[in-house]
């Protein structure tokens, strides 16, 4: 016994110890009473909120997946609308610009009929003239080489 005694004093342990040891036993009481319940509540909480939260992280990305392709084809759909509205306007300007291309053509070639008509008409008279002014006119140059 001698021997523990003189191991427990060069370890520096004395009388104190037991008061020491009653203190941690009373302090180990109090925090597995009040402190550790406590303490396992919020790390079940903490878990709850984290881990058991990619769960709905999951199915929210689902909703944005599918929101996703929802508005793609809105968008699709309403490119094809527009795209026929604008072919079908298209299409009605380019009738209209054609009826009004045909009206000023059939103008023109009336315009081009008359004035073609004119010139035939005044050559036609040129010509006729011309034709009776040949007979004096050769007669001149004959007269005109015979002597």
């Amino acid at each position: 016994m001698e021997m523990l005694v003189e191991i427990f004093g060069s370890l520096g342990v004395d009388k104190t110890v037991f008061i020491q040891l009653a203190i941690l036993l009373v302090t180990f009481a109090i925090c597995t009473t009040f402190i550790f319940p406590r303490l396992q509540d919020v790390l079940e909480l903490r878990e709850k909120k984290t881990v058991k939260l990619e769960g709905s992280a999951h199915d929210l990305y689902k909703k944005v997946e599918e929101l996703k392709e929802k508005l793609k084809v809105e968008i699709e759909q309403t490119h094809q609308k527009e795209h026929a509205a604008s072919s079908a306007k298209k299409s009605e300007l380019l009738a209209s610009n054609a009826n009004e291309l045909k009206a000023l053509e059939e103008k023109l070639s009336k315009e081009y009929d008359q004035k073609r008509q004119n010139v035939l008409a005044q050559f036609k008279t040129k010509k006729e003239k011309v034709l009776l002014e040949v007979e004096s006119l050769s007669q001149n140059l004959v007269e005109k080489l015979t002597k």
